[in-house]
């Protein structure tokens, strides 16, 4: 009967989000596993996180539910090849399907460029005289944890450029010093892309912080990613 889960979100006055969270994150919990096993992702907001974070999303568009919609099929691919029974493994087939808009032979990457090539036209063009393009070969190997692949695993139709635009687009650090030195370069020489990356950090900081306190107990990596979250949020 039920194909997707219910995610849900609590609104809770912030002079008592600290106190009641923990006993509403309990009782959800339970009330997921005796009676509504298809009770998702539950997030609990304060109101003036939640205005905010609904504003983030509002600026965001036309470009986050693509970005969402392309991340998911990634987190599908993963929950296919990690299912338990034929239920869960149908629903993640089925989420892939729609998030591919019903179209299972079109690769991610075909999707990406075509979505470069519509909201990105003139900062590709940009990217390929900002940096010498022909003489970096490195960006190809590069893995995206945002993006979810690395990208010479899947060049389909994506050009260097449309790679280097993903990447700064991304909410992430690299370990590399030279590829965060060249995508500085990028963000700082076309504003946009800037502006977008530092609303989805911080829309992504809002979220991971709901998220985190619906948990019990608090996962050890939530809070030092949320601090590294707020900090995208300004940077360039």
């Amino acid at each position: 009967m039920f194909l997707s889960d219910l995610d849900l979100s609590l609104i809770i006055p912030a002079q008592f989000i600290d106190s009641l969270s923990p006993k509403a994150a309990q009782k959800l919990k339970f009330i997921k596993k005796m009676f509504l096993p298809f009770l998702g992702e539950i997030e609990i907001y304060d109101e003036k996180e939640f205005a905010e974070l609904s504003e983030c999303l509002k600026n965001l568009e036309p470009y986050y539910s693509d970005i969402r919609r392309f991340r998911k099929i990634n987190w599908m691919e993963k929950s296919i090849e990690s299912s338990l029974t034929p239920y869960h493994d149908y629903k993640s087939h089925r989420a892939k399907r729609r998030c591919l808009q019903n179209q299972p032979d079109t690769l991610l990457p075909v999707f990406l460029s075509q979505w470069v090539e519509q909201h990105f036209q003139k900062e590709r063009v940009e990217i390929e005289t900002l940096l010498d393009l022909e003489s970096i070969g490195r960006i190809e190997n590069q893995i995206s944890n945002y993006w979810g692949f690395t990208l010479s695993c899947n060049p389909g139709p994506l050009k260097k450029a449309d790679m280097y635009l993903l990447l700064a687009l991304a909410v992430e650090d690299f370990d590399q010093s030279w590829i965060n030195y060249e995508l500085g370069i990028i963000r700082s020489a076309l504003p946009k892309l800037a502006t977008i990356r530092q609303s989805l950090a911080r829309a992504e900081s809002i979220i991971v912080k709901g998220w985190e306190r619906a948990q019990n107990p608090t996962p050890k990596w939530s809070s030092p990613w949320i601090s590294r979250l707020n900090r995208m949020s300004y940077e360039t």
